[in-house]
């Protein structure tokens, strides 16, 4: 489903409903696209930023690594966080625990055949 085409449908059916311009709705209706589409994904990406915080506010967070921006090989990551104590630790599979966030990045990095040094790294949890 393409979330655009969407929010226009939307934005138009709430313009004719209640009058005015069909941008003054866009915003809204975009809000409300986006809500539709993510309840059919099974996975969403979270920006770096999502990421930290639901560490911070929830002190874990289960989801995957990819390279790529899309859900396709993927790394399964754990991240089990200590606030108080200021301990993490980071689970990413067999033999491979570690106390720092940034170690168990790099060492995806390095060894994932396709990923350089500029590669990005894309977060993913279950929906």
């Amino acid at each position: 489903m393409n979330v655009m085409k969407k929010a226009w449908e939307i934005a138009r059916k709430g313009q004719k409903q209640f009058g005015g311009k069909v941008k003054e709705y866009f915003a809204q209706a975009l809000k409300i696209a986006w809500t539709i589409v993510k309840k059919g994904m099974k996975y969403v990406q979270l920006t770096k930023e999502e990421f930290m915080n639901e560490i911070r506010n929830t002190g874990k967070f289960e989801g995957f690594l990819t390279y790529k921006n899309d859900f396709k090989d993927t790394q399964k990551i754990k991240v089990v966080a200590d606030l108080e104590k200021q301990e993490i630790a980071v689970d990413m599979g067999l033999k491979s625990l570690y106390s720092d966030l940034s170690e168990a990045i790099n060492n995806y990095k390095r060894h994932n055949h396709y990923a350089g040094n500029g590669t990005e790294v894309y977060f993913w949890r279950e929906n």
